[in-house]
């Protein structure tokens, strides 16, 4: 079973992932970027994002066998994502920033988190109910799918 986030954090990062499906569970293969990575997210076997610094998202459709780029339009760190389904998900990170996709990625749009204190984790039980929590003792929540948070 995949587990659904892991926090990764190195300057340079190294994304393993099976070969095949049809060669045995050890056998990896790396992907290198030169981007700082903080987290990595699977819907299911093949759609999967990472996401770090500057914005950063890439997208895979194919178990990570590649990359493409998921543009934000934003330079702040961002550092976990949730996703309901293979379309909805959120994006948290630095400066209070939260971001919200109901495309698979393909565009991000901003949600008011009402704080600047840098959010480090989202969580979603399902479209509506989720939380984000940060620095400084920061709990945040939303029973609207992100409108609004409290």
């Amino acid at each position: 079973m995949l587990r659904p986030k892991t926090a990764i954090n190195a300057l340079f990062l190294a994304l393993f992932f099976p070969a095949s499906k049809a060669m045995a569970q050890d056998t990896w293969f790396t992907q290198l970027t030169n981007e700082r990575l903080n987290s990595v997210y699977f819907t299911d076997a093949n759609t999967g994002w990472a996401l770090g610094w500057f914005g950063t998202i890439f997208k895979t459709t194919d178990g990570g066998a590649s990359w493409s780029v998921q543009p934000t339009g934003k330079t702040q760190s961002l550092y976990s994502f949730h996703f309901t389904d293979a379309h909805m998900g959120w994006a948290v990170g630095s400066n209070g920033i939260i971001v919200k996709t109901i495309n698979g990625g393909a565009s991000w749009s901003d949600q008011p988190s009402g704080t600047t204190e840098w959010l480090l984790s989202v969580y979603f039980i399902d479209a509506n109910t989720g939380w984000a929590v940060g620095l400084a003792g920061t709990i945040f929540k939303t029973t609207n799918g992100g409108a609004s948070w409290t």
